[in-house]
């Protein structure tokens, strides 16, 4: 392992981090975090209000995935993040130690993959170190760990309450996907799709409760998209409501729940059968 064998996993990652140096930089001189306490934001209606809040939710975003990536090419640089030999190439893999999975942060359609993809190397250890030694129920747990990850970056009301409004979500979007699993009448795209979408708001509106460095700036921002707690709030109600059949899925593995909405999906396809064969 000599530095000649290294030096392209580091630049790769390097730059995919000085990629999103750009990005924050325009994004924030064109939006920038203290409009969020303007007439501007408040005066326009709700579309504009959550386009500003995808953006700025991005732009915060675009931030910390440039730090995350550049620390991920220092590491490899080093070799510290060495793997192994991929047997399929037969080149030396550099991927035992990143930070951060961009394309899972934007993409993923589930909160819980979502918080393990983000700043890695902190998840496993509040996983190891505090979520497996907590004495309570798995429920407890996950909101010990979010409490302490909050007191963490730092003792501030910001952070408790983002942490603990982003826990108490999460938890809200796992049954929200078990319900997924049993109930037919909800596996529909537009459903799916429509989910996803709030996935993304949600993520955004944390981020910028994240971001903000003033609390009267943070109370005007969540008056001005108040409809993301009350949507949180009618999800709550429709699972108390229909969550009456007490089938086991284990909400704690996203993994497990894709697996099984992709069951009831294969399941919907072949009581339906293919159009194809009705035809002929």
């Amino acid at each position: 392992m000599c530095i000649r064998d290294r030096f392209w996993p580091m630049m790769k990652k390097f730059f995919t981090g000085w990629i999103w140096i750009p990005i924050y930089a325009s994004i924030t001189n064109m939006f920038p975090v203290k409009v969020y306490e303007t007439p501007q934001f408040y005066n326009n209606n709700f579309f504009m209000r959550s386009f500003y809040l995808l953006i700025i939710g991005l732009s915060l975003k675009a931030r910390y995935y440039a730090v995350f990536k550049i620390a991920e090419g220092a590491v490899a640089g080093s070799g510290l993040s060495y793997n192994g030999i991929d047997k399929a190439t037969g080149k030396q893999k550099y991927d035992k130690i990143y930070m951060i999975d961009i394309f899972c942060t934007e993409l993923c359609v589930f909160q819980r993959s979502i918080v393990e993809e983000w700043s890695k190397p902190v998840q496993l250890w509040l996983k190891n170190c505090i979520h497996r030694r907590v004495p309570c129920s798995p429920l407890g747990k996950m909101f010990v760990t979010f409490l302490f990850s909050a007191i963490w970056h730092g003792c501030y009301p910001l952070y408790i309450y983002g942490f603990l409004f982003y826990s108490i979500t999460t938890v809200n979007f796992n049954y929200i996907y078990k319900m997924f699993v049993i109930y037919k009448f909800l596996r529909t795209p537009i459903f799916y799709l429509s989910l996803s979408v709030f996935l993304y708001f949600t993520a955004c509106y944390f981020t910028s409760i994240f971001g903000m460095l003033l609390i009267e700036r943070a109370i005007k921002f969540s008056r001005g998209v108040i409809w993301i707690p009350i949507v949180h709030f009618v999800f709550f109600c429709f699972v108390l409501i229909l969550d009456t059949k007490k089938e086991k899925v284990h909400l704690d593995n996203p993994r497990y729940i894709r697996m099984k909405i992709y069951e009831a999906f294969k399941t919907d396809k072949e009581l339906m059968g293919d159009p194809t064969e009705k035809a002929t």
